[in-house]
C-alpha cells in the first residue's frame, strides 16, 4: 500500500511540474487581454473564442463550433471550473511551432475565483495541435486536489451536421466494429438511444468532404451522439456532440484524455460548380401577383366560446366607439387601443364618445364595465352570452349594426377589445368586422413575460409590451432591472447594458397604458454581478475572486441593495419584488467569508430571504423568488439544485409562507410530470410555472399549472442583457414564444403547436414587421423559370433523393403551377425533364454540375417589389452567406440582397424566418418531416426605375439557394 501511495505521490509531483514547466510567465497587469485565437495551417482554420471554444473550418466547410471543460460537483450541484472563468486563459497561451504546423497550450487553473487557499482544485493542460497534412488533435492532461468526488465534462467539438449527416461511419473498438449509417432526421431524445459511438479507438466517417478518420481510446471514452433533439438542446443551433460526458473520475491523481482527427488532404466533393447561365427567360403578366387577404377564422387566445356568424359590420370613420359618461381609466385604455390599431392598420378614425350608446343606434362599438355601464352585458344577455364571473373575463356580441364588449372589471373590457382587434376583414369594399357570439376568460390568473432591460431600449420594450404581450392577454411584466442606472449609486452603471431612468419610463408607461402589472426583479445573493461592475465593492462579494454572490454575512452588502431596492420600489410602486436568488452554488465560492459565520448553506439562504422578506413586508409589497435552491432532483424534471432531500425539505420549510415561488423548469416533460408544481401547493407555497422557448414545455408546463392549481405562467427570456428584436433573429424564436405562451395560459388548450391554426412565429413576423393589408389585388408578372430548373422536388434514388439526404426528405407536396402562398402569387416550374426547383452549385450538391450564378436579362419591367420563393439545400452555419441577388436597373446600377443562413434563407426542415423573409408554404416530406419554402421579400428603393436583370448568385460553399418561383408586383 505505502509503494502504491508512493507512486501516485511522484506521478503527482511529475504531473504539476509538467503544468508549470509549460505555464507562460505571469501576464503583466497591463497587458490586453485576448478574447480569441486565431491560426490556419494546411486546409484548417482554428479559432478559439473566449467562453465559446474552438470552431474548426476545414477545406472552408464549417466541421465544428464549439468546445467546452468543466469540473463539477456529480450532479452539477456546483462548479469548480469552466473554461469561460479565466479572462486570461487566450492572453497566457503558449502558441509554438510544431512539425511544421502550429500547436496552442491553454492552462486551466480554476481561476479566477476557486481556489482554495494554496493549491487551485483544478488544474489542467489542454493543448491543440494543427499539422499540414489536416490532422487535428486535442489533449487534456489534468488533475483534481480535493479528495472528494468529481465530474468532468469535456466537449472536443460541437459538430456541424450537414457533412455528416445520411452518411456511413465504422467505429472500431478493441474487440469489435460497429457499422451505420448517421441519421438524417433526429428521432431521440436520450443520450443513450442518440449515441452513434462511444468509447471507441477509431471512428471513420464517410463524410461530404471525403473520410473523416478520428482516434481516441476506451480510457477517454469519448462519446458522439446526436444533439439535436436533447432537451438542453439549442434548436438554433443543431449539432452532434462529442467528448467526455458527465464522467466521474478518480480525484489526487493525473488523467490524460486525447482525440485525434484527420481530414482529407484534397477534399472530395460529389458535385462540381458549371459554367455560369445567361438566358432571356419568359415574362408572364398576371393580375393577381398580390391578392388581398386580410381575416381569420381564429383568435389568438383561442376564446372558451366561441361562434361566428354570417354578420359583416362595416367600419369607417363614422363608427363611434361608445364607453358611457363614466368610463374607468381602463375602459379608456381599452379605447385607445382599439383606436390606434385601426387608424394604424387599416387607416380608419372612428371617434370615441364618453357618452352612453343610443338604444337604436347603428355602426357603433358599445364598450362597458358590469358597474358602471349595463347596457352592453344586457345586450349581450340577449343573445344568450352570460357575463363571466372571473374579472378578466368578457362577453363579445358583433351583428351588422353594432359590437358589444362587456366585462365586470376594465381590465375584462381591455381583453374583449384585444379579441375585437382580430375580427377585422378586408373586402373589395372596404373593412368590417365578423360577426361573432364570445364568452371568454382565463383558465390562469397569471400570465407573465419576463425580460431584461437594454441601454438605449426602451421604446423597443415599450412596443413589445403592447403589441407581444398586451395583444394576446398577458397581464404581467416580469422585468428584470438591475442594470438600470440608479441615482443612489451611479458607479455601478455598466457601460454596455445601463438603462437610463428615463427610457426606462417608457416601459412603464407602457405597461400602465395597456394594463399590465410589472413585478421588477433584482438579483440578490447569487447572480449579484450587478453589485461589481468595474470591480467595485469587492468587499461586499462573498468571493472577492469570482464575484457572484452579494456577501449575506456582511451588513455593508445589504446596505448597498436596500438603496437600490427602494428606489425601484419608488420607481415602479410594485405589488410584487421579485429577489431573484436562484442557482446560488452554481459558481464562486459559497459560502467563503460567510464559512466564519458557522452557518450552512441553507441557513445563509434562508436567512438571506427573511432579511428581504422583512423589508418588503413592511413596505406592503410580497416577495417573489425562484424555486431551483429549493428542489431536490427527486422533486423536479429539472431545475433541482438542493443536494439532498433533506437540505431541500429544510428550506422549503424555512421560507416565508407568502413568498410566491418561480418554478422554472426549461427541459420536456408531461404535464403531469411537472410534480414540483403539486409539491409547493401542498406545503403551503404559491407558485408560478415558469418556461422557457421550447413550444412543448410552453404548453405542457402550463397545463401542469392548470392540473396543480398553479398561481399561474411565466415565460422567461434569456437573449442576452440587452433586450434587443429588431435586427437580432436568432433570438425571435424566444420573442414569438410570448404568443404561444400567452395562448396555452388563456385557452388551457393542450394541442400541440403545430396543430393550431397559426404559426407563432409568423405572427409575429407579421406584427413585429409591421405588416399592413393590401385593400387592392396588384399586377405583376411572373419569371418562368423552367429553362433553368434543373432538381425535381421528389429527387431520385440514384442521386440521394432531393438534395442528398434520402428520398423521404423531399419537396413533392409543393404543388406546381400558379399558386397563392399567403397574398402572393407563384408559378412554379414543371419542365419536361420533371424538374420544378433551381439549384445553385454548392459542395454538398448532390452528383452533378450546377451553376455558380445566373443571369436572367428580359424586357425591362417595372416592380414595387419582387419576391422569391425559396429555401436552402442544406443547414450551415447561421450568418454564413451562401451567395446574392443582383437586381440590375435599365440604367445600369444594381441592388445586391445578400443571401445569409439563419438570417434570409432557410433549409426546408427549419422553421424560422428573418426580415423580410416569411414562411410561404408549409408540407409534409415523405418521411413525415414538416418542410418548408419562404417569400423573400425584395423592396424596390426605386420604384418607378425599371428592371432589366435578376441575377442569382452562389457562394459555392456547403450550403446553395434553392430558387422554386419569382414574382414581380407592380
Amino acid at each position: 500500500m505505502k509503494n502504491i501511495c508512493s507512486r501516485w505521490l511522484i506521478l503527482i509531483l511529475i504531473f504539476l511540474t509538467m503544468i508549470s514547466c509549460s505555464m507562460p510567465k505571469k501576464t503583466p497587469k497591463n497587458t490586453p487581454k485576448k478574447t480569441y485565437l486565431v491560426e490556419d495551417v494546411g486546409a484548417m482554420h482554428f479559432y478559439y473564442g473566449h467562453g465559446a471554444g474552438v470552431s474548426l473550418t476545414v477545406h472552408g466547410i464549417p466541421v465544428f463550433n464549439g468546445t467546452s471543460l468543466w469540473a463539477v460537483k456529480p450532479g452539477w450541484y456546483g462548479h469548480y471550473y469552466s473554461a469561460g472563468d479565466d479572462p486570461n486563459i487566450l492572453t497566457d497561451a503558449k502558441i509554438e511551432p510544431w512539425q511544421g504546423g502550429k500547436k496552442i497550450t491553454l492552462i486551466h487553473k480554476g481561476l479566477p475565483g476557486l481556489r482554495t487557499e494554496g493549491t487551485p482544485p483544478f488544474e489542467a493542460k489542454e493543448t491543440f495541435t494543427l499539422l499540414p497534412d489536416n490532422t487535428y488533435s486535442a489533449t487534456l492532461e489534468f488533475i483534481f486536489h480535493k479528495d472528494e468526488p468529481v465530474w468532468l465534462q469535456w466537449g472536443v467539438g460541437d459538430f456541424n451536421p450537414s457533412p455528416i449527416i445520411g452518411r456511413s461511419f465504422t467505429a472500431q473498438y478493441e474487440k469489435e466494429k460497429r457499422e451505420g449509417i448517421i441519421p438524417v432526421l433526429a428521432r431521440f431524445v436520450s443520450v443513450e438511444d442518440s449515441t452513434v459511438a462511444r468509447g471507441f479507438n477509431k471512428l471513420l466517417v464517410d463524410s461530404r468532404m471525403g473520410p473523416i478518420e478520428i482516434e481516441s481510446d476506451a480510457q477517454t471514452g469519448i462519446i458522439f451522439f446526436d444533439y439535436r433533439k436533447s432537451v438542453h438542446a439549442d434548436i438554433n443551433k443543431p449539432i452532434f456532440w462529442m467528448g467526455v460526458l458527465d464522467r466521474e473520475f478518480e480525484p489526487q491523481k493525473p488523467h490524460t484524455f486525447f482525440v485525434t482527427m484527420r481530414f482529407p488532404k484534397a477534399p472530395r466533393f460529389e458535385s462540381q460548380a458549371a459554367e455560369n447561365i445567361s438566358l432571356a427567360p419568359k415574362i408572364a403578366n398576371t393580375n393577381s401577383a398580390k391578392v388581398p387577404s386580410w381575416g381569420r377564422d381564429y383568435i389568438i387566445p383561442k376564446p372558451k366560446q366561441l361562434k361566428w356568424t354570417q354578420a359583416l359590420m362595416p367600419l369607417s370613420a363614422s363608427t363611434r366607439i361608445y364607453i358611457s359618461k363614466n368610463p374607468g381609466a381602463g375602459v379608456e385604455k381599452a379605447a385607445r387601443f382599439l383606436l390606434k390599431d385601426l387608424r394604424d392598420i387599416y387607416g380608419i378614425e372612428p371617434q370615441v364618445a364618453r357618452d352612453d350608446a343610443p338604444a337604436d343606434g347603428s355602426n357603433a362599438i358599445v364598450l362597458g364595465e358590469q358597474n358602471r355601464y349595463l347596457f352592453p352585458a344586457a345586450q349581450c344577455a340577449k343573445f344568450g352570452l352570460p357575463l363571466p364571473a372571473h374579472d378578466d373575463g368578457y362577453s363579445l356580441m358583433v351583428d351588422e349594426n353594432r359590437a358589444y364588449v362587456a366585462a365586470q372589471t376594465e381590465k375584462g373590457v381591455f381583453y374583449g377589445v384585444t379579441t375585437l382587434v382580430q375580427m377585422v376583414c378586408l373586402k373589395p369594399e372596404g373593412a368590417y368586422l365578423r360577426g361573432a357570439e364570445i364568452v371568454d376568460y382565463p383558465t390562469l390568473n397569471f400570465r407573465g413575460i419576463h425580460c431584461l432591460t437594454g441601454k438605449g431600449k426602451g421604446a423597443e420594450i415599450a412596443r413589445a409590451v403592447r403589441e407581444l404581450m398586451a395583444r394576446f392577454k398577458i397581464n404581467t411584466l416580469c422585468w428584470e432591472t438591475e442594470y438600470i442606472i440608479w441615482d443612489s449609486h451611479p458607479e455601478l452603471a455598466h457601460p454596455q447594458y445601463g438603462m437610463e431612468k428615463a427610457d426606462a419610463r417608457k416601459v412603464i408607461e407602457a405597461a400602465d397604458e395597456n394594463m399590465i402589472e410589472i413585478i421588477p426583479l433584482i438579483q440578490s445573493l447569487g447572480h449579484s454581478e450587478w453589485m461589481f461592475v468595474g470591480g467595485q465593492n469587492l468587499e461586499l462579494a462573498e468571493d472577492p475572486e469570482k464575484p457572484y454572490h452579494s456577501c449575506p454575512t456582511n451588513p455593508d452588502a445589504y446596505k448597498l441593495v436596500f438603496d437600490v431596492y427602494q428606489e425601484a420600489v419608488d420607481l415602479f410602486k410594485p405589488r410584487i419584488f421579485n429577489i431573484g436568488h436562484d442557482e446560488v452554488t452554481g459558481s464562486g465560492r459559497f459560502p467563503y467569508r460567510s464559512q466564519s459565520s458557522g452557518k450552512t448553506i441553507t441557513q445563509l439562504i434562508i436567512d438571506d430571504i427573511n432579511i428581504y422578506h422583512d423589508w418588503f413586508t413592511q413596505r406592503g409589497i410580497k416577495v417573489m423568488l425562484w424555486g431551483d435552491m429549493f428542489l431536490h432532483q427527486t422533486e423536479a424534471t429539472d431545475a433541482h439544485n438542493a443536494e439532498s432531500p433533506a437540505e431541500a425539505k429544510a428550506r422549503r420549510a424555512g421560507l416565508p409562507r407568502d413568498v410566491i415561488i418561480a418554478d422554472w423548469h426549461y427541459g420536456f416533460a408531461e404535464p403531469e410530470d411537472f410534480i414540483s408544481l403539486k409539491l409547493w401547493k401542498d406545503e403551503g407555497l404559491a407558485a408560478i410555472g415558469a418556461g422557457w422557448d421550447s413550444p412543448d414545455n410552453i404548453r405542457n408546463l402550463a397545463k401542469a399549472c392548470d392540473i396543480y392549481g398553479a398561481f399561474g405562467y411565466l415565460q422567461t427570456t434569456w437573449a442576452g442583457f440587452n433586450f434587443a428584436i429588431t435586427g437580432n433573429e436568432p433570438a425571435w424564436r424566444q420573442y414569438w414564444s410570448y404568443i404561444l405562451a400567452a395562448y396555452y395560459s388563456w385557452s388551457g388548450d393542450t394541442a400541440p403547436d403545430d396543430k393550431l391554426p397559426f404559426r407563432a412565429n409568423v405572427v409575429f413576423s407579421d406584427i413585429w414587421s409591421g405588416v399592413k393589408p393590401d385593400v387592392e389585388q396588384k399586377k405583376g408578372f411572373f419569371v418562368d423559370l423552367s429553362a433553368i430548373a434543373n432538381r425535381s422536388l421528389g429527387g431520385v434514388s440514384e442521386d440521394g433523393g432531393w438534395m442528398g439526404l434520402g428520398t423521404d426528405i423531399d419537396l413533392s407536396a409543393l404543388p406546381k403551377g400558379e399558386n397563392l402562398f399567403g397574398n402572393i402569387m407563384f408559378d412554379i416550374p414543371d419542365n419536361k425533364n420533371g424538374c420544378a426547383a433551381f439549384l445553385l452549385a454548392s459542395k454538398f450538391n448532390p452528383a452533378g454540375e450546377y451553376p455558380k450564378s445566373v443571369e436572367l436579362a428580359f424586357e425591362p419591367v417595372t416592380a414595387s417589389e419582387l419576391h422569391f420563393l425559396m429555401n436552402s439545400s442544406s443547414r450551415t452555419v447561421d450568418g454564413r452567406e451562401m451567395g446574392a441577388i443582383i437586381i440590375n436597373y435599365e440604367d445600369g446600377f444594381a441592388s445586391r440582397l445578400p443571401l445569409a443562413y439563419g438570417k434570409n434563407v432557410f433549409f426546408a426542415t427549419d422553421f424560422r424566418l428573418g426580415q423580410n423573409v416569411r414562411i410561404a408554404w408549409e408540407g409534409k416530406a415523405k418521411s413525415g418531416e414538416t418542410v418548408r419554402a419562404w417569400d423573400l421579400v425584395w423592396r424596390n428603393p426605386s420604384p418607378h426605375q425599371k428592371i432589366a436583370k435578376i441575377s442569382l448568385e452562389s457562394a459555392n460553399s456547403e450550403a446553395a439557394p434553392v430558387i422554386l418561383a419569382v414574382t414581380g408586383v407592380h
